[in-house]
């Protein structure tokens, strides 16, 4: 868990650049398994219910997290804490993966890739005009740049079926809820460490997730077959517990918007993914959206994106 260690970017200290890797290459992992768990999701929805796919994911890497929620000496969880962490929680969790797969579940694939892609500009903007956090030109045009190559990626789709509208809506406000989370949730880790910040939001994602669950009609399916229950496996271990570790960590050493970038390189994860389990070639196309996406992730990693000063602090009290 090296992107946990070493002093924090909040309290004004420019990261080192042997830390910056660190942070870099998790990133570059947190995204890798995120775009996994698109074809994932898909495979546990065969037989499982969204809103007990999104219980059984929170659950799960909620129970695994339990030991983080422990706090070093100097450290207690105080109502400037506890308030943050519930917020996040359901904000960024309970709410979002349920909205998430409940509109994978009715969207077109081309779609979803070029909807998930707006995340990171949504990140930005809200970075930018609730906490002020700077945004030069050169990320700006690094954030447009890795969005026009996620949509050459997707294959340049545009809104399809008006059955899939009611998909589309679920999947922007899922979105939203994302990017709040992003941007907001080093405000909670400078009261707590990361690891335990990630596991209290988990707690709370999964406990709120319960009586919606219960709302729902609490259904459960008649029969799981065991690929469902490996892609649920994988999603609740992988794919939320250790990925929102290092997420969360990452997001208490940089500016949210330059993380934000990195998930650009989902679309170019997921057709990599597509090919490895098919045998299909790479497309001209695929080849001019990742280098563009790759193009956009180096220009916002770029010190010079972020005018060579630190994050500024988002919370003096």
């Amino acid at each position: 868990m090296v992107l946990c260690c070493g002093p924090r970017f909040a309290g004004g200290a420019r990261l080192k650049p042997a830390s910056r890797r660190a942070t870099a290459i998790g990133l570059v992992f947190i995204n890798l398994t995120w775009a996994a768990g698109y074809p994932a999701a898909a495979i546990a929805l065969r037989d499982i219910p969204p809103d007990l796919l999104t219980l059984l994911r929170l659950g799960v890497s909620a129970l695994l997290l339990l030991p983080l929620l422990r706090l070093p000496a100097g450290a207690r969880w105080d109502r400037r804490a506890v308030l943050p962490a519930i917020a996040l929680g359901v904000l960024g969790f309970a709410l979002p993966i349920y909205l998430q797969t409940l509109g994978l579940a009715l969207s077109s694939p081309a779609m979803t890739a070029i909807l998930v892609a707006l995340e990171p500009l949504l990140t930005a903007v809200i970075a930018g005009v609730l906490l002020r956090q700077p945004l030069p030109p050169l990320r700006r045009a690094a954030l447009l740049i890795a969005l026009v190559g996620a949509w050459i990626i997707a294959g340049l789709p545009r809104p399809g079926h008006a059955g899939y509208v009611a998909g589309y809506v679920l999947l922007v406000l899922s979105l939203v809820c994302f990017a709040t989370y992003n941007a907001f949730s080093a405000r909670l880790t400078k009261r707590v460490p990361p690891m335990a910040a990630a596991g209290a939001t988990l707690w709370v994602g999964f406990l709120a997730m319960i009586p919606l669950w219960l709302l729902l009609g609490a259904g459960l399916p008649r029969h799981v077959s065991v690929g469902p229950i490996a892609a649920t496996a994988f999603l609740a271990i992988v794919g939320t517990g250790l990925a929102y570790v290092l997420w969360v960590a990452a997001l208490d050493r940089m500016p949210a918007a330059e993380a934000a970038i990195y998930l650009y390189l989902q679309p170019v994860f997921g057709v990599l993914l597509s090919m490895a389990l098919t045998g299909a070639r790479p497309t001209l196309g695929f080849y001019a959206g990742a280098t563009l996406v790759l193009l956009g992730v180096v220009l916002g990693a770029e010190r010079s994106a972020g005018g060579g000063q630190p994050r500024a602090a988002e919370d003096t009290g």
